[in-house]
């Protein structure tokens, strides 16, 4: 329909066969009007078929086959339309004929649903004008993704979903277990029997920074674009069980002002005119997905497009942890916990922050070394060489550090950490054989739709949200 509607697909007059949804349908005395749409894009095509030839009008939400000539429309807002010859119910609204009546069809023709009501039909609210437009940008999204490292000569690679290594060492897992073990465990197994299928502990992982680090080590700039899985039984409207992550590990990332500039400044090794990375993407994005973004009218704050305007055209802000903390301790408003040194920022604190920074991009750098994960470069004083980015309506979109290169420190972090060096002979490998400086940051794929779209709830952002209780 959408190369249709574009003069693409037919010319005037040519004979052509559809298939999609109804929308809407409107029966006069010698004529019917159909809009069908086949979720290609917003619009629908209007189908004209004779009273004559349709006694029986099709249920709004049944699936039809439409055959007729393309004609250009004299109605108002739509280039072409469809005179039919031909109509064939592919599949027809059963419950609306009360041949099922198990449960109602939740949606009616005409009627503006809110996201929240929406959540309870995920395998139906695509159904919806709204949720198409939402998988559509996200299917978008996905692209740019690629079609950004791709542009800077970045390897895409595939890490591991199920893993021994916890990344983040949060200890938030899902652990896999076989099923037929897991029966054995319940009668009484011991716990290792559990383990026999990989001969030791397995979860889903939580990130596949590591594993990119490993694939970097020879082909220099990678990254990885898949699954990630947490275990937090949190129901907070930024968090998601299973979610997906963009990572990218690279050795152009050698030191910090490389690392951020890459995603702030955009200025990166191969070419001095890249523009960064997200603000690259998000202005992709309002191109590429204009008419589909007009759909979110009245489902986002009415000033959202200005802040986001605000936001691509203003230049990022960067500070320490320590500036961070200091600005927090002055700011002279009561927060939900009083900032100290060493603690990590709750989230009305990366509000405040970045209110105060004018709404613009803000990189939080150089963590305590006791806030980030082991693998993080330690500097000349108890921080490590490690930040986050926050952005306004979401707060941390992307979390970022240099690699801790060196054997020895590698080794004296993960001791105090109390990770075993067994357990991670492999990554220690990285470093004992032509190690490299190196750096990486990852960003949550669903925080950064939110972010640009401006919708409240993460759960809307996905097909069919994983969380605790769902």
């Amino acid at each position: 329909i959408k190369e249709l509607l574009e003069g693409q697909a037919a010319q005037v007059g040519e004979k052509v066969v559809i298939k999609g949804w109804v929308r809407l349908c409107r029966s006069q005395k010698n004529v019917t009007f159909l809009n069908i749409s086949d979720g290609s894009c917003i619009s629908k095509l209007q189908v004209v078929i004779s009273a004559s030839s349709c006694r029986k009008p099709p249920a709004i939400g049944s699936s039809i086959e439409v055959s007729g000539n393309l004609k250009k429309s004299t109605h108002k807002g739509q280039l072409y339309e469809l005179q039919a010859d031909d109509i064939t119910l592919l599949g027809d609204m059963l419950d609306s004929n009360e041949l099922i009546s198990i449960i109602k069809y939740p949606f009616h023709p005409g009627k503006r649903y809110t996201l929240k009501y929406l959540r309870q039909y995920p395998h139906l609210r695509t159904r919806t004008n709204i949720f198409q437009s939402l998988m559509r940008i996200r299917s978008q999204a996905a692209m740019q993704v690629h079609k950004y490292f791709q542009d800077h000569d970045y390897v895409y690679i595939h890490s591991p979903v199920i893993t021994s290594s916890n990344c983040e060492g949060a200890g938030d897992l899902f652990t896999v277990t076989p099923q037929n073990e897991e029966k054995r465990a319940v009668n009484g197994s011991n716990d290792d029997q559990i383990n026999n299928f990989f001969n030791g502990p397995s979860f889903l992982t939580v990130s596949g920074q590591l594993h990119a680090e490993a694939l970097m080590s020879s082909l220099s700039h990678v990254y990885t674009f898949g699954p990630a899985f947490r275990a937090e039984k949190s129901h907070t409207r930024h968090h998601l069980a299973e979610f997906y992550m963009v990572e990218a590990e690279s050795t152009s990332f050698d030191c910090m002002d490389t690392l951020v500039k890459f995603l702030n400044i955009g200025t990166y090794l191969h070419s001095q005119e890249t523009e960064q990375f997200v603000k690259e993407m998000i202005k992709n994005l309002l191109i590429a997905c204009r008419d589909d973004q007009c759909s979110l009218d009245g489902f986002v704050p009415s000033n959202y497009k200005k802040i986001l305007d605000d936001f691509v055209n203003s230049s990022c802000t960067r500070m320490t942890y320590t500036e961070a903390v200091h600005a927090l301790e002055i700011a002279g408003q009561k927060f939900s916990k009083i900032p100290k040194w060493g603690e990590e920022f709750q989230s009305d604190h990366e509000n405040y922050l970045i209110q105060e920074n004018e709404n613009k991009g803000l990189f939080i750098t150089d963590y305590p070394t006791k806030l980030k994960p082991f693998y993080c470069r330690r500097n000349d004083n108890d921080t490590v060489a490690a930040f986050d980015f926050l952005v306004p309506h979401v707060g941390e979109l992307i979390g970022g550090s240099l690699r801790e290169e060196r054997f020895d420190l590698l080794l004296n972090n993960m001791k105090n950490c109390n990770i075993s060096k067994e357990s991670y002979s492999w990554y220690l490998d990285l470093r004992r054989y032509g190690t490299i400086p190196h750096g990486g940051f990852g960003m949550g794929f669903e925080r950064f739709l939110q972010f640009m779209l401006g919708l409240t709830n993460i759960r809307d952002i996905i097909p069919f949200p994983r969380y605790s209780g769902s």
